[in-house]
């Protein structure tokens, strides 16, 4: 089970251990006591736009566009995914595009109040 408690799909349908300590390999073979006892169903997506939000990360496929058992699909038991993002060179991106914003706004008001005196600099004539 996942730890939101939901079943984890194997190619036989649920995947339901007696052993707390399987091991996983890298196609997707799990063994309890070196007996392979499940394999991992491994899917991969052809068509994206097919999938159906269900929320809480989960997604449903149309059948048509579910590719089973996908080329080059590796497997690591004891591995958490990450986010591809790094939060502090986003912040500092996103702190480089604030300043560059203001230092622009400084500029257009320095315009302005250059076009203001201008105008009203002429308009005395």
């Amino acid at each position: 089970m996942t730890s939101a408690g939901d079943p984890v799909l194997g190619d036989q349908g649920e995947i339901v251990l007696d052993s707390a300590a399987p091991t996983i390999d890298g196609t997707g073979k799990i063994s309890v006591n070196g007996k392979t006892v499940a394999q991992l169903r491994i899917v991969k997506i052809s068509d994206k736009s097919a999938l159906t939000r269900l929320g809480k990360g989960m997604y449903s496929a149309a059948a048509t566009s579910v590719q089973e058992d996908p080329l080059g699909v590796r497997v690591r038991q004891g591995y958490l995914e990450t986010s591809n993002v790094s939060v502090t060179d986003e912040m500092v991106h996103m702190i480089e595009t604030v300043r560059h914003f203001e230092s622009c706004q400084r500029v257009l008001k320095g315009y302005d109040a250059m076009l203001d005196r201008a105008i009203n600099t002429i308009g005395e004539f």
